[in-house]
């Protein structure tokens, strides 16, 4: 056999050859020196209120409690303005941020998913929209 027609043999071979995905990471893996973290703007609802949206926060994190996971917490975190025009600073009335420390990931939490999940995430639709969603990794709290 001419080492031409080895080579073809080698290479048509190679590709109908079933491939093996490489594993992504984690964002645990991704994170080792830091903690994962969700943050969110969410934009709240001009029938709604600051309260009804910390309301919701609280239902949330009530959820993760009853349910078993002690290692997550969230803060929330007022937006600040700043407008060009006036140089004056000031908080944002209609968004607010929430940092999501060491979330559970779905994988954990989908089985779990009750009438008090549907709750609060009924009183998160009912005060706010996501402007925004980022998956970050946070430095370690001294």
């Amino acid at each position: 056999m001419s080492i031409r027609l080895w080579t073809a043999i080698v290479i048509a071979t190679a590709f109908t050859l079933p491939s093996v995905p490489a594993r992504a990471a984690t964002n645990t893996e991704l994170c080792a020196n830091g903690s994962v973290a969700v943050l969110r703007v969410n934009s709240i609802k001009p029938a709604s209120s600051r309260a009804s949206f910390e309301q919701a926060v609280n239902e949330h994190m009530k959820w993760y409690r009853d349910h078993g996971f002690k290692e997550n917490d969230m803060e929330i975190v007022d937006v600040l303005t700043f407008d060009r025009a006036s140089q004056t600073s000031g908080i944002a009335t209609s968004q607010v941020m929430t940092i999501h420390r060491n979330p559970p990931g779905a994988d954990k939490t989908l089985a779990l998913r009750d009438a008090a999940w549907q709750a609060y995430v009924a009183a998160y639709r009912a005060s706010s929209s996501i402007v925004s969603e980022n998956t970050v990794c946070m430095p370690k709290r001294k």
